[in-house]
């Protein structure tokens, strides 16, 4: 059973102030959030095993707010009944130190200090890292192609790229990936594994090591799946080529909307200034007609003033005959007490005649009298009336006053809206005039545009002519190859493999001895290689083959030796029969060698399949040009009216 950890306990290392962690066998997954400490769980782990307690590299290890030294402490199981812990305290002084134990319960010193570095380095883990000191040792963190496939920086992942065995300080390493590899060979699934990769290999190769042929092979397959995949990226190069078309449309409408929406925000405006213009004529019309109805006012209040100084004019009067009247009162008042005097005088007297003419005169002054008193009250009460009066023709006049100021306001509006009346009309002169010359640069636009319509469609088509000139081209050159066709490329193939299996049955293997008495000339001809020497009398000549040896000796003869039996002969002959009968004529009508093989043929099929099908493709971008080049009437028509939109709006 392969080393694995069964215990890890670390104690103010980089930041954790405790873990403990218990593993289990095979496959151990810690997960969780970033910043929680997973690859600080790892950095103790390749510090227990690799760095030693006092090098300079361990005080990355230390807490930065924190004086306590880092340890950790990490359980390892060898195998069935083989525990070890090694336990280290990092900074100055270090500590370090390697316990067994049998059952991983009741361990027991092994070593300390820097031999417990040379013990893991060494004897336990052989990672190819030398021990600590000496020749090769490296101070800090040491490195090798183990330690960084399994315990390499999280933060340096191409590390392992340019790793390797051969720089390993230690062949350490070296063996043991050795007998890893030994013991994985044994393996019955590694076996399997191979068998499959073997069998994968057979179906794309023949013995000799040349790719097979032939609609089975999966060379043949993959150039299938390329023809696709350029098919499919050509498709897709004229989707891009649609889409950059439908892009640059989309580009074109944009501008004109952008256009639309500034000649749209333009009529707003002037919209805005036309209703604004209507509003200020609806008040100042509104103003007119209160001024004609203040003008009204005025002049009714006028008259009431002129009817208000006539009534103050009676109430004047009346006031001063109210005053006679008083006065006349006052001055009757002694006169009748003087008559009634003389009427109680004359009562005591004898003349009744006398007597009652006085009273009788007395009582038609008191009438008189009383009637000037009625009179004058009623004079008063009028007179009050007036006064009264008077005071509300004050009211009117201060009203009549506010609504003269109102009325010199309106007249101030009136004037500032026949000013901005006649600023508006400035304003929309200048609109209509801006207007114009945008309709006119809109309508240039629009030609410039229609001939460089004109101009883009002569290109595309004229690309498409020239397309069209090339794929004809590459057409006529496919042709002249003179490739053979699909079925007498597998014809071919077939009778090579034919041919090939033949001779390979005559592989037999041939040795020939032979020893000349005389000196002399040799030619020999092994499985159709001709060679020539010499030889001296007695010298032993031996030969090998694997079909057929011939050999010549001057003035002795000549001795020919073929593999197999005669049917095996005759089979051999009627395959190179029809080989020559058969694929001769192909070779020659493509202008090649028999002995330039099929893969010459092939190579010719295959470029003419490849000018064919850029053939096709200059075909279809021909195609594409002409559709690009379709509407040149419409753009002539368009290109018509925008010229004389533009001699219109000139």
């Amino acid at each position: 059973m392969a080393m694995w950890i069964r215990h890890l306990q670390l104690t103010d290392f980089a930041g954790i102030a405790q873990a403990d962690i218990a593993l289990e066998p095979g496959l151990n997954v810690l997960h969780g959030p970033n910043e929680l400490g997973k690859s600080t769980l790892a950095k103790a782990i390749r510090a227990a095993l690799l760095l030693q307690p006092t090098a300079k590299a361990a005080e990355s290890l230390h807490t930065w707010n924190l004086d306590a030294r880092p340890s950790v402490a990490l359980t390892l199981e060898e195998k069935v009944g083989h525990v070890w812990r090694v336990s280290k305290n990092f900074g100055r002084p270090g500590k370090a130190q390697l316990d067994w134990s049998k059952d991983g319960q009741a361990f027991s010193p092994d070593s300390k200090a820097g031999a417990v570095d040379g013990k893991l380095r060494v004897d336990l883990l052989r990672w190819g890292v030398p021990p600590p000191g000496g020749k090769g040792g490296k101070k800090g963190m040491p490195a090798s192609f183990i330690t960084t496939a399994l315990l390499g920086d999280q933060s340096d992942i191409e590390a392992i790229l340019d790793a390797g065995l051969e720089d390993d300080p230690s062949e350490s390493g070296r063996d043991r990936l050795t007998e890893a590899l030994q013991a994985l060979a044994e393996d019955p699934r590694f076996k399997q594994v191979l068998e499959k990769a073997q069998k994968k290999m057979d179906e794309a190769f023949a013995p000799g090591g040349a790719p097979k042929k032939g609609k089975t092979s999966p060379w043949t397959k993959l150039r299938e799946e390329r023809i696709a995949a350029e098919q499919r990226e050509q498709d897709s190069h004229h989707q891009v080529e649609q889409s950059e078309a439908a892009r640059k449309r989309v580009r074109e409408l944009n501008q004109q909307l952008l256009q639309a929406e500034a000649q749209a925000e333009q009529a707003t405006a002037t919209l805005k200034a036309t209703q604004m213009r209507e509003a200020t004529t609806q008040a100042l019309s509104q103003a007119e007609k209160r001024l004609h109805e203040a003008a009204e006012q005025v002049r009714a209040l006028e008259q009431k003033q002129a009817e208000v100084d006539a009534t103050q004019q009676q109430a004047t009067a009346l006031r001063e005959a109210h005053a006679v009247a008083e006065r006349a009162v006052l001055e009757a008042e002694p006169r009748a007490k003087e008559a009634h005097d003389r009427v109680l005088q004359l009562a005591s007297g004898d003349a009744e005649q006398g007597h009652q003419l006085r009273l009788l005169e007395a009582q038609n002054k008191r009438q008189h009298l009383q009637q000037r008193l009625t009179a004058l009250a009623a004079s008063v009460k009028h007179a009050q009336a007036l006064v009264a009066s008077e005071a509300a023709v004050a009211t009117k006049a201060a009203g009549i006053e506010q609504r003269t100021e109102a009325l010199a306001d309106q007249r101030k509006l009136l004037a500032d809206a026949r000013s901005a009346t006649d600023a508006d009309k400035e304003q929309l002169a200048a609109l209509a005039r801006e207007r114009d010359c945008t309709r006119y640069r809109l309508a240039l636009a629009k030609a410039e545009k229609c001939k460089a319509d004109l101009a883009t469609i002569a290109e595309h088509l004229a690309a498409a002519k020239a397309l069209a000139t090339q794929a004809e081209a590459k057409r006529v050159e496919a042709k002249a190859l003179q490739a053979p066709a699909e079925a007498e490329l597998k014809r071919l193939r077939q009778l090579d493999e034919d041919h090939r299996m033949a001779r390979a049955k005559l592989a037999v293997g041939l040795t020939v001895d032979f020893t000349p008495e005389r000196a002399g000339q040799a030619e020999l001809t092994i499985n159709g290689e001709i060679r020539q020497r010499r030889y001296a009398a007695g010298e032993r000549l031996a030969y090998q083959a694997e079909r057929e040896l011939r050999l010549t000796l001057d003035g002795i003869g000549t001795i020919e030796v073929h593999g197999g039996g005669r049917e095996r002969q005759r089979e051999a002959q009627a395959a190179a029969d029809r080989w020559q009968a058969e694929a001769a004529p192909i070779f020659a009508r493509a202008g090649l060698n028999a002995i330039e093989g099929i893969d010459a043929l092939a190579a010719k099929a295959e470029n003419a399949t490849r000018l064919i099908e850029e053939a096709a493709k200059l075909d279809n971008e021909a195609t594409q040009e002409r559709l690009r080049g379709e509407g040149v009437d419409d753009a002539e028509h368009a290109a018509a009216i925008a010229n004389a939109e533009t001699e219109q709006s000139r």
